[in-house]
């Protein structure tokens, strides 16, 4: 009897949607397109001041607060070293959106298990088609 695809608890909670959680417990061969959003710190977002709001700015986004140059090398170094895990399993390169800051790839379940146990892993969701 075969046994049953077995994945950490903790790495579930990495896959927000039901009906992908569903697909990795079933397996199968299979491939999946999903989008893998890599752990790193959260962009800060320049909006104005209580006082430029005063003088009559706008109260919209201003921007991205860029990030120091020590943050942006580890995030750069996250961002190899999961490009490089993907690869290894995968056996293909992933490609990289970089606006987004996430992968984007197919893989079986098999795979797909394997990857979201991946320490840099913060989030693996389905790749969907946008319909109108």
């Amino acid at each position: 009897m075969p046994k049953e695809p077995t994945t950490n608890r903790l790495a579930l909670e990495k896959v927000p949607d039901d009906s992908l959680r569903e697909k990795l417990a079933a397996g199968g061969t299979e491939p999946i397109s999903v989008i893998l959003e890599v752990d790193l710190p959260p962009q800060q977002l320049r909006v104005p001041s209580r006082a430029e709001r005063l003088r009559g700015a706008p109260a919209v986004l201003k921007g991205v607060v860029p990030e120091t140059p020590g943050q942006q090398r580890k995030n750069a170094d996250r961002i190899a070293k999961t490009g490089d895990y993907l690869q290894e399993i995968l056996g293909t390169t992933p490609k990289w959106l970089a606006a987004s800051r996430a992968f984007v790839f197919k893989g079986t379940p098999a795979q797909l298990r394997k990857i979201i146990e991946f320490s840099y892993t913060r989030a693996v969701r389905p790749n969907r088609k946008l319909t109108r």
